[in-house]
């Protein structure tokens, strides 16, 4: 019980302490926009909204993890402008302009992360694909109006994680279009959660397809899941050893003990695998195999048509 109680209060403070995470982020972002209005406004076109913009097909895409949340993201420059998309695989992802920076001509400057262009810097729980323009404080200037070669996004994966982003450059103007993302009326998009879940298409309800982000976040998925587990995916792999026999508990047990010698070992040319067994009958020879079998032991092939005759210490090998 006591035990119980000790996992609880544990995963209580987890919780506790990613929310005071978010919210000291928050604050930053509020201080920052009040700053921003004690300083001449760096001039902005009222009513550009960029929250629907959509990424070429061609942006590269970045999976980050933030504690339990995960998101991909999509940076690249065009026409003039920056932009990143943020799109949660699950059914949030905190987003928050204080958890980047921009590395330019060897220093570091605050962002804004802005769904309008005379709208406030975002920092809050992303339940949606946006698309952010990424814009310089007035206090804290960079220029934006070229490509963004190192944005620095601090995530955390038992610790603090740093990934860097690059922006693609694009040609051509932006577009609202929703073809990218946006499923048709008559159909549903489908979640990470609902592959996961095997969802199925009921009778009369919306069919559900999955888009670019969603795909490619299940193969992620699935490949981590390989890599963990290979057995899982029906590959049979070595194992990583992680222990180490003790040389003493060996030695108490082969001491003062007498063994028959069931066989002998011969490394025949230089590769790793290069190595014949002889039983002691000397009625096969078997050669090791690379790779194990679903249980992981050794594989051996057996050579026929080869006689092994022993002479002394010397084992010697014919054919018919």
């Amino acid at each position: 019980m006591k035990k119980l109680l000790f996992l609880w209060s544990l995963a209580i403070l987890a919780i506790a302490s990613i929310e005071d995470e978010k919210i000291i982020l928050q604050k930053k972002v509020l201080q920052y926009n009040a700053l921003q209005q004690k300083y001449i406004p760096i001039m902005r076109s009222v009513g550009d909204i960029y929250s629907q913009l959509q990424p070429p097909t061609t942006v590269n895409q970045h999976f980050v993890l933030y504690f339990n949340e995960s998101a991909l993201l999509y940076l690249w420059y065009q026409n003039g402008k920056n932009f990143i998309r943020v799109f949660p695989t699950g059914e949030k992802f905190f987003t928050c302009s204080a958890s980047f920076k921009v590395i330019q001509n060897g220093i570091q400057h605050r962002i804004q992360l802005l769904q309008k262009e005379d709208g406030p810097s975002f920092c809050d729980e992303l339940y949606t694909p946006t698309t952010f323009r990424i814009a310089p404080y007035s206090f804290d200037n960079f220029d934006d109006t070229v490509p963004i070669n190192d944005l620095i996004y601090k995530g955390y994966v038992n610790g603090d994680k740093i990934y860097h982003l690059s922006a693609e450059i694009i040609d051509g103007e932006v577009s609202n279009n929703n073809s990218f993302q946006t499923c048709e009326s008559q159909v549903l998009c489908g979640k990470v959660e609902d592959y996961t879940k095997n969802t199925e298409n009921l009778p009369g309800a919306p069919k559900i397809v999955y888009p670019k982000e969603v795909v490619d976040q299940i193969i992620e998925n699935k490949l981590s899941k390989c890599r963990q587990d290979p057995k899982s995916c029906g590959i049979n792999a070595i194992p990583i050893i992680t222990t180490k026999s003790d040389p003493n508990k060996v030695i108490n047990q082969i001491k003062n003990k007498e063994f028959s010698i069931n066989g002998h070992y011969i490394h025949y040319g230089e590769g790793s695998y290069d190595w014949i067994y002889v039983p002691s009958s000397l009625k096969h020879v078997l050669k090791l195999e690379k790779g194990t079998d679903e249980n992981y032991n050794l594989r051996w092939l057996l050579i026929n048509g080869v006689k092994a005759t022993k002479n002394g210490d010397k084992i010697t090998f014919t054919t018919p």
